[in-house]
């Protein structure tokens, strides 16, 4: 009999704010992104329609949204090119399913999306 693949997130409930079903994990990470090694902890936001922004690499800065999932559980990150005025995103990569396990255990030193904050709250 073949052994079936786990599905994640596996979080449970007491990092999950607003219920099992809903997509907002209480992580060890600042807004940027950053392992917070002090105890505190906030919301990342992964529901369909969250905005956020890309930490590292090539493309770091830019804004995303989630689009949703696929059928396998991992989410759809639409990328929004700076460069572009029309739309909301101009490309689409995948983020694992397993993220959210990974933040909540405080196991990687950067999440992949930070939070996103329009201009005039980032200038407060």
């Amino acid at each position: 009999m073949a052994e079936e693949d786990p599905q994640f997130p596996q979080c449970e409930a007491v990092h999950r704010p607003l219920g099992a079903d809903v997509d907002v994990f209480n992580v060890p990470y600042n807004e940027e992104g950053e392992l917070l090694t002090d105890g505190t902890t906030r919301q990342w936001d992964l529901r369909t329609q969250a905005l956020g922004v890309i930490t590292c690499g090539e493309l770091k800065g830019r804004r995303t949204i989630v689009l949703g999932k696929t059928d396998d559980g991992h989410w759809r990150v639409g990328i929004k090119d700076p460069r572009m005025v029309q739309g909301d995103y101009h490309d689409v990569k995948i983020m694992g399913s397993w993220w959210p396990d990974a933040a909540v255990a405080g196991s990687v030193q950067l999440l992949p999306m930070g939070v996103w904050k329009p201009p005039a709250e980032a200038d407060a």
